[in-house]
């Protein structure tokens, strides 16, 4: 970490996140404790902005829902906002949003859940960052969330080297490739372009505000 740090300290637009993300559920406790120790340890002496990607994924399925959500909840209150993994674990984190709370925010990163899910992060005081995934046909769930958020609330990324925006789709995501995300978005919002990057710009700064209390 403190070569990763030494590597971006010139570049003050690039910001670090550290946690353990549901993968981690597969691991001995033992292995987890020690992790989760190390973050702690990390998160009092860098500057680091987040913690994330951490979560739910029932696709592939890491340990049980029970562990992962320990591990989740594990991360959530430790004086930063968060960033969120959910993949197929919709309902599970209505109800963690429902029952907990978050006092540092944070991001549902490569969102990609239902209206609820969105309504209900939006109002804990979530952003929703959207991928390339927005762009493709049958995306039209997103589309509706992204035309019915609150714009501060709005966030994009790439998701690189996976999620590559139409017309790029089926290749290899690179950082270049958020050009057609926003051109897509600002034709949904129907706005223009250099008005589009002003308004995530403002709202990742806000974001990054969160982190550095």
């Amino acid at each position: 970490l403190a070569a990763r740090i030494e590597l971006i300290k010139n570049y003050p637009n690039i910001y670090l996140a550290t946690g353990l993300g549901p993968w981690a559920a597969d691991w001995e406790d033992w292995r987890i404790k020690e992790a989760l120790s190390i973050i702690i340890e990390d998160l009092t002496q860098y500057p680091i902005l987040a913690v994330g990607e951490i979560g739910l994924d029932n696709y592939w399925k890491y340990g049980t829902k029970e562990r992962q959500e320990a591990l989740f909840l594990a991360q959530v209150n430790l004086g930063k906002p968060i960033i969120i993994h959910n993949r197929e674990a919709d309902e599970q984190f209505i109800r963690l949003l429902q029952e907990h709370n978050f006092p540092h925010g944070g991001i549902f990163h490569c969102f990609s859940g239902s209206e609820e899910l969105a309504y209900i992060a939006v109002e804990k005081g979530f952003y929703l960052s959207f991928a390339g995934s927005l762009t493709y046909k049958g995306s039209d769930n997103l589309k509706t969330i992204l035309r019915n958020i609150p714009k501060e609330r709005l966030l994009l990324e790439t998701d690189s080297p996976y999620l590559a925006p139409l017309p790029m789709r089926g290749k290899k995501n690179i950082p270049l490739y958020i050009e057609h995300l926003y051109r897509f978005v600002a034709q949904e919002l129907v706005l223009g372009v250099e008005e589009l990057i002003t308004l995530v710009n403002s709202n990742f700064q806000r974001f990054a505000t969160l982190g550095q209390g």
